[in-house]
């Protein structure tokens, strides 16, 4: 099996997954099932240069499925990552876990020290006695 060097790209807003072997080159493109779309050289249409999946969340499930991913005889190094000599089933795990499944996002909940929220009584006889004083100054 051949191994060749692979560029992933997420664009978080859209969802959009993009894998380009390196080195780029122009392509045509056709479409397996859930959306991942498999892109050919233009020149020599039996070669394949990449691969993108729009919606790429909505993909991850159906994996598995036949028809989803190609058969292919390539093994691809991702670039700028450790992941080396992995099936394209394998690439499109990883992505999933690297851009989706860990990413920070400003919606995600942020634990809150209680102590941070607690407000200070504002008499001095609703202080319980407790063994320390959260409100001493």
């Amino acid at each position: 099996m051949e191994t060749k060097k692979l560029k992933a790209t997420y664009y978080d807003e859209k969802d959009i997954l993009y894998l380009q072997i390196l080195p780029p080159r122009p392509a045509r493109v056709d479409e397996t099932k859930y959306g991942l779309m498999v892109r050919y050289d233009w020149d020599k249409p039996d070669e394949v240069v990449g691969f993108e999946c729009l919606d790429f969340s909505l993909l991850i499930p159906h994996l598995a499925e036949p028809g989803v991913v190609p058969k292919l005889d390539l093994r691809f190094d991702v670039e700028g990552t450790t992941l080396m000599n992995a099936t394209l089933t394998e690439v499109l795990y990883w992505a999933y876990e690297r851009y989706v499944l860990w990413r920070p996002t400003g919606a995600q909940p942020h634990p809150v020290p209680a102590i941070a929220v607690r407000e200070k009584p504002e008499k001095e006889s609703d202080r319980q006695d407790r063994p320390f004083d959260l409100f001493e100054e």
